[in-house]
């Protein structure tokens, strides 16, 4: 009579949460109102894709949640379902890739950062003289730019070479518009009694609600935090260099430009700031990506790396002499691999955007959009698809 009880109570108990208990083996099991069939209908309805075309599948009910972990076209998804909603309440999918744009000509294009800013502001229908700007600037393939605007703080990412926004955030800010950073530097040079010409700026950013300005002047530096809110100076510090006058940023950059033999014109810049007593400036030209130091005060050239961004495969010939024979091994080109590529898939490169090509290490990669898909493909120089990946682009 005692177990009878328990197992009512049980039953009762489970209805209040919307699941259901059924004897196994005399032993309760919970029914819950979506079953592990239904999860995985709503996992893949939302890929868009059959579960036959997916692989290395597991799946398990754990906690109330269904847990579904498979491979599709070489990407890693890890899904959750729960099991009393129906609702996905987890993602993750395992899917890295470098992509670099490259023209018609086969040569490696890069925006410039003013275009990928444009491109921002562009879209929000603004102009940029309407903004505070708090951050530019490239790393890993990407501009990373942020801003505030109408009280809202906003956080861009746009793909140096695609040219498209790849990331997108806004945050509302419940406090007064923020001084622009003009005025915060104007702040702190009425403070000093100096002009801007005469210092040399080395970090002007907005960060968690103060515009941190850095800078040289008469051998010395300083370190000034001014509220972007309320306008007031809100950290001083400064310290005294025993070397001489720093030289500008102008002067790092003709030193850079005049030892390789190039004008500021013909290169796209990606980084020009101050660190550390040294000028970092870092460009991209002639298919070759550029990474120089510039001693702010000796103004001696005191790091410089390039490494070039694409390089065709050649053709090799190799002769032996017993007996005597000539092997020529043809390597396809680019062209030839985006042709195999749109080929497998029957369409043509005209029918695809955001295209990004690569040629890395015997292969080249090659990636683009495509009816609401994200494509990658790795084609080897001797022209075999060796790897293929295929996401939806939401």
């Amino acid at each position: 009579m005692k177990k009878r009880i328990i197992a009512i109570s049980l039953i009762a108990a489970a209805s209040v949460f919307g699941v259901s208990l059924f004897a196994v083996n005399n032993r309760y099991s919970y029914n819950y109102t979506y079953t592990l069939s239904d999860a995985k209908d709503i996992v893949f309805g939302s890929l868009g894709i059959d579960e036959a075309d997916a692989y290395k599948k597991q799946f398990k009910l754990d906690d109330g949640k269904y847990e579904l972990e498979f491979v599709y076209n070489g990407v890693e998804y890890e899904y959750e379902v729960s099991a009393y909603t129906g609702e996905i309440v987890k993602v993750e999918n395992d899917y890295d890739r470098v992509v670099y744009n490259h023209g018609q000509n086969g040569k490696t294009t890069m925006i410039s950062l003013d275009t990928a800013k444009k491109t921002v502001f562009d879209s929000l229908g603004i102009a940029e003289s309407d903004t505070v700007l708090t951050k530019c600037e490239f790393d890993d393939g990407k501009y990373e730019i942020e801003f505030y605007y109408n009280n809202t703080e906003y956080d861009y990412e746009v793909g140096a070479y695609s040219g498209s926004i790849v990331k997108s955030e806004k945050k509302q800010n419940n406090v007064a518009t923020a001084i622009t950073l003009d005025e915060a530097k104007q702040i702190v040079f009425d403070k000093i009694g100096v002009t801007e010409s005469q210092v040399v700026l080395t970090k002007c950013e907005l960060d968690d609600g103060k515009y941190e300005i850095e800078f040289y002047y008469n051998n010395t530096e300083y370190d000034y935090e001014v509220g972007a809110y309320t306008g007031s100076i809100v950290k001083s510090e400064k310290k005294q260099n025993n070397v001489a006058t720093a030289i500008t940023l102008d002067k790092a950059k003709r030193i850079v430009f005049d030892k390789i033999g190039v004008a500021e014109s013909q290169v796209v810049l990606t980084k020009c700031e101050l660190d550390d007593g040294k000028y970092d400036i870092e460009f991209t030209y002639n298919n070759t990506k550029y990474d120089y130091e510039v001693g702010a005060y000796s103004g001696q050239i005191v790091k410089a790396e390039s490494k070039q961004l694409y390089t065709a495969p050649t053709t090799t010939t190799t002769t032996t002499t017993k007996p005597t024979t000539t092997t020529t091994t043809s390597f396809i080109t680019l062209d030839e691999a985006k042709q195999i590529v749109f080929d497998s898939l029957g369409i043509t490169e005209s029918q695809t955007y955001d295209r990004d090509y690569e040629y890395d290490d015997g292969k080249y990669e090659i990636s683009f959009k495509y009816n609401n898909f994200e494509y990658d493909y790795e084609v080897s120089v001797f022209g075999k698809i060796i790897d293929f990946d295929k996401e939806y682009d939401d």
